[in-house]
């Protein structure tokens, strides 16, 4: 697999990578078992961990990761069943095989192991992306590959861990914390999160950033000691954290004529043509995993804390 370039992200500022290797405090893993040879599915194709999108560093050494391509039949099966969105995340995570739970990938990593499931199963994955000009009002249909997805990459050391001014002592459980290990949100706490009917909820996202304690007590971590004096360390961290798909940039190849209408502007016509830049966010990540078909129009916006 040859190497994605990746442009500079903001977690490469000074400050970022100041507070990151600071406050670093290393977590060892528990050694992860191999996946014997007999074991493995007959059909699968192996992943490197430097080449996901947080470069492995959530997982420790020893990281083993292979994935299925979708056969004939589940394909068909997802493109005319009414799978909810927690089900359409279980179905991928059982074409995911490694030597950890799969539900402890990142978000984004497991968005990412979705392409490369549909590369393997379709080759080259077409999409057409609807947007208006909001310079010319003209309604564009943009194709792109999926090849044309860039992922940003973690570039800090994980955990990102924060000493507090005081040992935090939880209301409604034993839990006591003097440090807050952050990483990524998993896609199984993603999943309960939608689950729950709780993806609009910033404040979960970022509490679901924590390593250690109850929900409970990471979400009053956030709002009752981070939240205020700390927000700008939160806002760090956010950038930090985040290894998503980068917007998709297009330009308006509407045509203008030189002529007016009563309101003095420019009648859409055969004329030169618009070329206003566009920045579109791409695809949620329920539409596209679940999407079989070449013509997704459906936008969205970034979710923020490492999703």
């Amino acid at each position: 697999m040859t190497e994605r370039l990746r442009p500079i992200t903001y977690a490469e500022s000074l400050e970022a990578k100041r507070i990151a290797e600071e406050n670093d405090t290393m977590i060892v893993p528990e050694p992860k078992p191999v996946i014997p040879e007999g074991e493995r599915p007959s059909s699968v194709n192996n992943l490197v961990p430097e080449t996901l999108p947080s470069g492995g560093k959530a997982y420790g050494d020893g990281l083993e990761l292979y994935y299925s391509p979708l056969t004939f039949g589940e394909m068909k099966y997802l493109s005319v069943s009414t799978l909810s969105d927690t089900e359409t995340i279980n179905f991928f995570l059982k074409k995911i095989h490694s030597n950890f739970p799969t539900e402890d990938l990142t978000y984004f990593d497991f968005y990412y192991i979705v392409t490369m499931i549909k590369l393997a199963t379709f080759g080259e994955l077409e999409f057409n992306m609807s947007y208006e000009c909001s310079s010319c009002g003209a309604l564009n249909k943009a194709p792109f590959s999926v090849n044309d997805l860039l992922f940003e990459e973690i570039r800090v050391p994980l955990p990102i861990t924060v000493d507090l001014d005081s040992t935090f002592k939880s209301t409604s459980t034993d839990y006591e914390a003097s440090k807050i290990n952050f990483t990524p949100i998993t896609i199984g706490r993603f999943k309960k999160m939608v689950k729950d009917g709780k993806r609009e909820d910033l404040d979960l996202y970022m509490a679901n950033c924590i390593v250690d304690g109850a929900e409970s007590d990471r979400v009053e971590i956030i709002k009752e000691v981070m939240n205020g004096v700390n927000i700008n360390l939160l806002e760090t961290i956010d950038v930090s954290l985040f290894h998503g798909v980068q917007s998709l940039k297009f330009n308006c190849k509407n045509k203008l004529n030189k002529e007016h209408n009563e309101d003095g502007k420019e009648i859409l016509g055969s004329g030169e043509v618009c070329g206003r830049l566009h920045d579109i966010p791409f695809l949620d990540i329920i539409e596209y995993v679940s999407s079989t078909d070449r013509t997704k129009d459906s936008l969205r916006k970034r979710i923020h804390f490492g999703v």
